[in-house]
């Protein structure tokens, strides 16, 4: 069935459309996004969507509401019902922003990001990471900001603006705690390969703790500019450090 039962509480309404997004049960899921809008919003597409429904389950609550609205908004997101996204995202970073509930608005502005480039708005896409930048900045949360370099230069790479998303990998690179620099360092080395900048790849990857799967990408790199001893040598070193058949075989 493509319906959700109007009796239901809105929290299992919310765990069925999430339970049928993972599912592949698009119809299903967007039911759930829609009966979260109908609950607590304008009708979508009605005049005035984006304000506190009149006499709404949950008006005198908006924190409870902004979070069922976030719910409704990944879900949303996961099924690329990018429209309805884009305004439970505006939605939710509202009425987070009215409380204490500082991580929450500002991850509603990523989710801004997300559905503006789903949707086909590039510009829209931008502005909402440097948004999310300048706010993340000015709150001093800088995790915050190293994940919005992050979503934009993911944007970047998606259209093939290589060196844009390279300037935000490293912008990233920067902020990054010990914990997850080489993640980031591992996204900037293919970004900068693809860009046809192996040799820099090189070095962005030199520079950060070794493990194996920066033994892989460096080797890889190494091979991009020719140098195929240091490849050889990199590789040996990763052979000692590999512990399946799956990984020793992406070192020769």
């Amino acid at each position: 069935s493509s319906t959700i039962s109007t009796g239901l509480p809105l929290e299992i309404v919310l765990d069925y459309a999430q339970f049928a997004a993972k599912g592949g049960q698009r119809a299903l899921a967007l039911a759930g996004v829609d009966r979260a809008a109908e609950l607590l919003l304008a009708p979508m597409g009605a005049p005035g969507i984006g304000t506190p429904r009149a006499g709404a389950q949950l008006a005198n609550d908006p924190l409870a509401s902004a979070r069922f609205l976030s719910r409704a908004r990944d879900i949303a997101l996961e099924i690329q019902a990018w429209g309805r996204a884009a305004v439970l995202a505006r939605m939710v970073q509202e009425l987070f922003s009215r409380s204490s509930e500082r991580v929450e608005s500002l991850m509603a502005i990523q989710a801004q990001a997300q559905a503006a480039w789903g949707s086909g708005q590039p510009q829209a896409a931008r502005a909402a990471c440097a948004r999310w930048q300048q706010r993340t900045m000015q709150e001093g949360y800088p995790a915050g900001t190293q994940q919005a370099w992050r979503t934009q230069a993911d944007l970047a790479r998606q259209a093939h603006r290589y060196q844009e998303a390279a300037e935000c990998e490293r912008r990233a690179l920067q902020l990054s705690p010990p914990d997850s620099a080489n993640r980031v360092a591992l996204a900037l080395a293919r970004t900068l390969r693809h860009a046809g900048k192996a040799t820099e790849a090189v070095g962005v990857l030199q520079e950060v703790a070794s493990d194996l799967n920066i033994k892989l990408a460096l080797c890889a790199a190494l091979r991009d500019t020719g140098a195929l001893a240091e490849a050889l040598a990199v590789a040996e070193q990763g052979l000692n450090m590999a512990k399946t058949p799956e990984q020793r075989a992406a070192l020769h």
